[in-house]
């Protein structure tokens, strides 16, 4: 038995145990995908079919009843096919499914709704509203695995989340009396394979209704006028909002929170690990008698750290930050670092004065002045008995920073336009300015475009290239003992805003060079459909030590042109990042990819190798690294109790793993916790997901262990926030500038030509 300290870690998948080792199927040549696409549509829950190699089809009957078709009979080994058994698996699965009665919403993998009278979280047990519903959500998806050091093996996934489900259509909340402007709708339609749920497909927003019919805006087609009847709410948020206070009235506010309330305890680690162990429990009973006669399998428990083969759980190293040149001045402690040696980057402003422009409401202009002092001075706080609070010396005194000059310009109201005027009068003679201060309200938040006074501001600051930190008033009201830590992650992205390097990482000696790119887009244009139909490719750029070299935006391009241009941006990044770095063409060269969105295809990579190749002459390793933040894999430790929240006075993070943590679940892919119980922002949170790490094929750089050992250095080492983050900068970087052009590009000011234009090395986005 294990000591009472050490984790008892569960992975929510569960081995196949095969009896038997040859598979009996039928083989026929493989012409398209789109015969492929028909078999499985025409012979769906009769037959199984996969393409192996490049030239044969293997199918499997999987049902007694199903038509003979031709093809040449054989038989093949089990362990040398496993991806055919795990489809004939999915299929026995579906099959479960289907018996339950419960919706199956996609195939591939496996998705299904609980329909049981206490598995809608609005209003268990049932009522006259229950065609509005929050429902568990379960995956199922048979993957193959192979642990280090270990025979491959076949398992199944099992996850859950919730979905959002609204069943009366337009037409009968119209008769209800519902207003639906403003919100984007869909129409259903019925899927290929005749087993799964009708899929929705977002149409427009609704501009006005007329009679039974919606004039749409925004929209993909020419078709802007579609009967209500034919028509479903978008499942976003403020569409689902809108239908819950509409069908509860005054009692939504007393709903929403039992509804809170069920779905954190659903999404903690206890309540996640509770749903889990007993839908195993039940396909474990149910799915072999699913199977063909002459398969005979059998669910085990889930992986454990009780099984004598269980593999280990690693910690990746804590990352060494550096304060110098020389990499004399280092800490494991990023904020410890600053404080005693100051940022690697002091010298840069040693013989410069700074001028900082701060706009603000003239009725806020006292409390105003008082959170710049305390920004620029410091914050008296004592965390422990003779330790010095986080932010003593104020930002001035912990960057090693000479004068500051500030000076003020107010609005008489919070006002767009006004705060629009404010900079005007601030840039009308030029002034020198090397940063600008903003106060805005929490409100502004939920302002759009041309009314935010943030968005606005922003825009006109970039296009006269001014760096910008914004703040809220609620933020300067925040009681002392808080306000520090804000001012302390402020004053880190002032500084790095300004082009200052706060620190840097010691890289391992890999005998060679290092360039880590990350991938992103971003949705620019008004509307939510408009927007999806251009994209932007961001590329951010760093060396190996952690480095910031510049990030770079793509031209605005339509989606199906959007591969293409991503890689010409990415050949371009990776160009001048050669120049400027002076690489020696003697020393290796390894370029690793961080991105988020679906996988590069084999003709993208390619793509990069060719064009990357033709720039730089030397050897070069690549490493391409998908992050999936959505996957259904968890890693529990039954023994993880959780954090203690001070706030709430409840406990946060029950069940997880620690940061750091990670396991190796094949050649190619790792689990990874960035967020363990200390993370977890709030107890309501429940459980956080490990990020997936998957490593493309054509990766010739496939050291496992380094890479998520950089993922994880890179996950310390934001600039934005000393706080820990659930990404790598790479794909952290990426994102924030994603989101921000998404917001910009909204303005009817909007330039994106000057706002591409010498950015390129700028931290404008943190």
């Amino acid at each position: 038995m294990s000591p009472p300290n050490t984790p008892n870690f569960v992975v929510n998948v569960s081995p196949v145990r095969v009896d038997g080792e040859a598979l009996r199927v039928l083989e026929f040549s493989y012409k398209s995908n789109e015969q492929l696409r028909e078999l499985r549509q025409r012979y769906a829950g009769q037959y199984v079919f996969r393409r192996e190699g490049a030239s044969q089809i293997k199918a499997v009957k999987i049902s007694e009843s199903a038509p003979e078709i031709a093809g040449r009979t054989s038989s093949v080994l089990v362990e040398r096919h496993l991806w055919l058994l795990a489809d004939v698996i999915s299929e026995g699965c579906i099959s479960v499914v289907s018996g339950m009665g419960r919706p199956i919403l996609r195939t591939r993998p496996l998705e299904f709704l609980a329909l049981g009278p206490q598995d809608n979280f609005m209003q268990p047990g049932g009522s006259n509203t229950d065609w509005l519903a929050v429902r568990p959500q379960f995956t199922i998806e048979p993957r193959i695995f192979q642990f280090p050091n270990q025979r491959a093996f076949l398992g199944i996934v099992f996850g859950c989340r919730t979905k959002r489900i609204i069943e009366k259509n337009c037409d009968d909340l119209i008769a209800e009396g519902m207003n639906l402007t403003g919100l984007y709708v869909g129409k259903r339609t019925a899927d290929r394979d005749r087993r799964v749920s009708p899929r929705f497909n977002i149409i427009g927003r609704v501009s006005e209704v007329v009679g039974s019919d919606l004039v749409l805006s925004d929209t993909r087609d020419e078709d802007t006028v579609v009967p209500a009847r034919e028509c479903h709410i978008d499942l976003d948020p403020i569409g689902f909002e809108r239908v819950a206070e509409h069908a509860f009235g005054r009692e939504w506010r007393r709903v929403r929170t039992t509804l809170d309330q069920r779905i954190a305890e659903f999404s903690s680690g206890p309540g996640r690990f509770a749903r889990l162990n007993r839908i195993q429990n039940y396909f474990a009973l149910e799915v072999p008698s699913a199977m063909p006669p002459e398969i005979e399998i059998s669910l085990e428990a889930f992986v454990n750290s009780e099984s004598a083969n269980f593999p280990d759980i690693r910690r990746c190293p804590r990352p060494t930050y550096v304060f110098d040149e020389f990499e004399q001045a280092c800490d494991k402690w990023h904020d410890r670092g600053l404080k005693e040696f100051g940022p690697v980057s002091k010298n840069k402003f040693r013989d410069r004065n700074l001028k900082f422009m701060v706009i603000c409401q003239e009725s806020y202009r006292s409390k105003v002045t008082d959170f710049v002092e305390r920004f620029l001075n410091g914050v008296q706080t004592q965390v422990q008995s003779g330790k010095a609070g986080p932010f003593d010396s104020g930002f001035s005194g912990k960057y090693r920073l000479n004068e500051i000059t500030v000076q003020y310009f107010t609005t008489p109201d919070g006002t767009a336009s006004s705060y629009s005027l404010a900079v005007d009068e601030a840039t009308r003679n030029g002034n020198g300015w090397d940063f600008a201060i903003v106060q805005v309200l929490d409100a502004d938040k939920s302002l759009r475009s041309d009314q935010s006074p943030y968005l606005v501001t922003k825009a006109r600051l970039l296009s006269l290239k001014i760096a910008s930190q914004e703040f809220t008033l609620e933020t300067a009201e925040l009681p002392i003992s808080r306000l520090a830590y804000a001012l302390n992650n402020m004053a880190l992205a002032t500084y790095a805003k300004l082009g200052g390097t706060p620190w840097l990482l010691r890289s391992p000696d890999s005998g060679g060079q290092d360039l880590v790119v990350g991938l992103g887009s971003a949705n620019v244009g008004h509307g939510k459909l408009a927007a999806r139909d251009r994209l932007v490719g961001i590329t951010t750029v760093f060396s190996g030590d952690g480095s910031y070299r510049l990030s770079n935006l793509s031209k605005s391009v339509a989606f199906e042109h959007y591969r293409p241009t991503l890689v010409d941006t990415v050949v371009a990044a990776v160009n001048k990042a050669s120049m400027d770095l002076h690489w020696d063409p003697h020393l290796p060269i390894r370029l690793t990819f961080h991105y988020s969105f679906k996988s590069f295809s084999r003709e993208d990579v390619h793509a990069v190798k060719d064009a990357v190749n033709t720039i730089v002459d030397c050897k070069i390793d690549f490493a391409f690294v998908n992050f999936l933040r959505s996957s259904p894999h968890l890693i529990f430790d039954l023994r993880q109790q959780g954090a203690f929240d001070a706030m709430s006075r409840q406990f946060k993070g029950a069940y997880a793993p620690d940061r750091s943590s990670y396991l190796q679940l094949s050649k190619s892919q790792i689990l990874l916790n960035l967020v363990g119980p200390k993370e977890v922002k709030r107890p309501a949170d429940g459980m956080p997901h490990p990020v997936l790490i998957d490593l493309h094929p054509l990766s010739t750089f496939r050291d496992m262990g380094a890479i998520v050992n950089q993922i994880f250095a890179f996950s310390c080492h934001s600039w934005q926030s000393l706080n820990p983050s659930s990404l790598p900068v790479t794909i952290q970087y990426s994102n924030l500038i994603a989101k921000q052009l998404g917001q910009l590009s909204r303005l009817s000011s909007w330039d994106a030509h000057s706002m591409a234009t010498g950015i390129h090395g700028s931290r404008w986005f943190l």
